[in-house]
């Protein structure tokens, strides 16, 4: 995803505000999500809580994006996406639209709202917090129509180091995204299948694997893969409770990768190391 330089000057005038001068770090720790709650469900109207910690402390957290987008590992151009962004030391909300632009920043707690095609965040009704190693982001979401369908809950986060030169070995760790959970923008169908787990991590070796789908007696389901190097089984296609398998190819990059196989909006996400060879 491209940065516009609203959201580069913004961050920047944030991280002035609230931190002084930043001090780069002997050993810097990667962010990285914990979680966002609920992880699943359906609506227009929802307050998420989400949870990010750093290694370092909370402090050390300093731009956070929440996007709610139909698409696995971000967002496509022309894409309808929810995309918030938080600035953590001046506690203040921004929401991208549809021409990349960043909308002006509101302070978290204040009486603004922030509104774009896609959604509307109540900034009086959202909070952040923090302690130890952990902060919490508590955010009121309103999806407009526009949204309707599922959408992959993707989590970003960035540390102080992002404001050091790019050649430091110390922003080697500066960014994490995780997939933690997904919503449907308005009603349910009402025959939905779910996987018994939501994620699994493979090493680089190809691998023979199957989930258990859980589903209603007459409900029929077909489950897809997201990526080329996950191939779904005997079709993928089954009515109620059953095994379904799948193979991951062997991972020939030395970069560890993700993908998802999916039945609606509902999905496995699937994280492969990378190869040491």
């Amino acid at each position: 995803m491209r940065f516009s330089s609203n959201w580069l000057i913004f961050t920047i005038l944030c991280s002035a505000a609230g931190t002084g001068p930043l001090r780069a770090q002997a050993v810097n720790g990667k962010p990285y999500a914990i979680s966002v709650s609920p992880s699943f469900g359906n609506g227009f109207d929802q307050t998420f809580q989400f949870i990010w910690a750093d290694p370092d402390g909370f402090e050390d957290l300093s731009q956070l994006q929440v996007i709610f987008s139909p698409t696995y590992e971000g967002t496509k151009p022309g894409e309808m996406t929810c995309t918030i962004g938080i600035a953590t030391s001046s506690r203040a909300l921004t929401l991208l639209d549809a021409n990349g632009k960043w909308s002006p920043p509101s302070g978290i707690g204040s009486k603004d709202n922030l509104e774009n095609e896609a959604c509307k965040v109540d900034a009086s009704a959202s909070s952040i917090s923090g302690a130890g190693k952990q902060l919490t982001a508590t955010l009121h979401v309103k999806f407009k129509k526009s949204m309707s369908g599922p959408q992959f809950i993707t989590m970003r986060a960035w540390d102080q180091n992002i404001n050091l030169s790019a050649n430091d070995p110390n922003r080697k760790n500066e960014y994490d995204m995780a997939v933690p959970g997904s919503w449907t923008v308005g009603k349910r169908a009402a025959c939905q299948a779910t996987f018994s787990r939501r994620q699994e991590r493979v090493d680089d070796q190809s691998h023979d694997e199957a989930v258990s789908v859980n589903a209603a007696p007459g409900c029929r389901w077909a489950a897809s893969s997201g990526v080329k190097w996950i191939s779904i089984q005997n079709n993928g296609v089954a009515k109620g409770s059953g095994d379904l398998s799948y193979k991951i190819a062997a991972n020939p990059s030395g970069s560890p990768r993700q993908g998802a196989i999916f039945i609606g909006p509902v999905y496995l996400a699937i994280q492969q190391a990378g190869s040491h060879n």
